[in-house]
């Protein structure tokens, strides 16, 4: 299958970066893209750099008007699409999630990935914002390529990327919105490259790109293979789609030479709640 991901500079104005975000998606599905990928709040700038409850006004539930035109689009192209939302909750009122919603090619909503781990930082709020997520790491069947979502931050977590893969991840896609900052800028290919190789799966980072209010985001969107080779990839300023083939043959292969969910230590990790219930 071939699969791509989707990295672009965004602006203030919604409908601009939808619209923008819809001629990347057909252009990769031209291309044979059968599962395409959109970029961490992709239909936004990067809001919660700042806390203003004014951005709260940007969330939308899934009747609204960003997901109702990305589900004609993956209807009108027949592929996978999966985007980076803010997701305004339906039956909670004030909770809102930092959420990738994965379409069918029937247009039709085929589950969701909430964002787990949230940071508070200088530059980042999102606490502020979001409720962590409540919907574990899910696995999607994708065509017969089993997919697995984190979001941003998520990735500094390795215990998920693990989670996905013994519940069967062939991929773990990684929408992101990382500035570009000394600790992100400089660690994000090393990271995408080890969770593929720790996990023996591709991963498919996905970075936004551009300059938001005077902040710079990291780029370097990549596919990695499960042997941590580098498949595709874009720069840092660039705008464009990663794009390559995955085979779960190629998934099944790795993991007889590097057999490393094989040789897990399950008891190792009770040190590890310990310590962590001991703080």
């Amino acid at each position: 299958m071939r699969i791509a991901g989707i990295q672009m500079h965004c602006v203030a104005e919604k409908a601009v970066n939808v619209g923008r975000a819809e001629g990347f998606v057909r252009e990769a599905a031209s291309r044979g893209a059968r599962f395409v990928c959109l970029q961490e709040l992709f239909a936004t700038q990067f809001f919660p750099s700042v806390i203003d409850a004014a951005n709260l006004d940007l969330a939308e539930d899934d009747a609204g008007p960003t997901l109702a035109r990305l589900r004609g689009l993956a209807a009108d192209m027949d592929i996978w699409l999966a985007a980076g939302v803010f997701e305004r909750d339906p039956t909670v009122r004030g909770r809102f999630f930092n959420t990738v919603v994965l379409l069918a090619p029937s247009g039709e909503i085929a589950g969701r990935y909430r964002k787990i781990f949230l940071p508070l930082r200088r530059r980042n709020s999102e606490r502020y914002y979001f409720t962590p997520g409540n919907l574990g790491v899910p696995v999607f069947e994708v065509d017969g390529l089993k997919v697995a979502f984190n979001i941003c931050y998520d990735r500094h977590f390795p215990e998920l990327a693990r989670i996905a893969a013994l519940e069967g991840a062939d991929l773990l896609v990684i929408p992101a919105a990382a500035l570009g900052d000394p600790g992100r800028i400089n660690t994000w290919q090393a990271e995408m490259i080890a969770r593929a190789g720790e996990n023996v799966f591709y991963v498919l980072g996905i970075g936004r790109s551009g300059v938001e209010d005077g902040r710079r985001y990291s780029g370097q969107s990549m596919l990695v293979d499960p042997y941590g080779r580098v498949l595709s990839c874009l720069g840092v300023e660039d705008e464009g789609i990663v794009m390559a083939e995955v085979e779960t043959a190629v998934v099944a292969e790795a993991r007889v030479d590097y057999a490393h969910l094989r040789d897990l230590r399950v008891e190792v990790y009770q040190r590890l709640l310990e310590l962590v219930s001991a703080s």
